[in-house]
């Protein structure tokens, strides 16, 4: 079966999808399962991209790619 890759604005919309299913009263463990994804995927993304909005994901990643060309 091949792997899934999310970008960071598909990343951001289902950790709001997951949060939203939480504050609903599901755990996180089916909130994750509905969402096809792992816990320990959600934990991960979470840390990275918890606190962004739909639009800050781009500029992030824009800010990545100019580091690695300035190093």
């Amino acid at each position: 079966m091949p792997m899934k890759r999310f970008g960071a604005e598909q990343i951001v919309t289902l950790l709001r999808r997951i949060e939203v299913t939480m504050d609903q009263g599901k755990s996180t463990w089916l909130a994750c399962r509905g969402a096809g994804i792992s816990e320990q995927k959600f934990y991960r993304w979470r840390q990275k991209y918890g606190g962004l909005d739909l639009d800050q994901p781009r500029g992030m990643k824009d800010l990545e790619k100019e580091k690695v060309r300035l190093e």
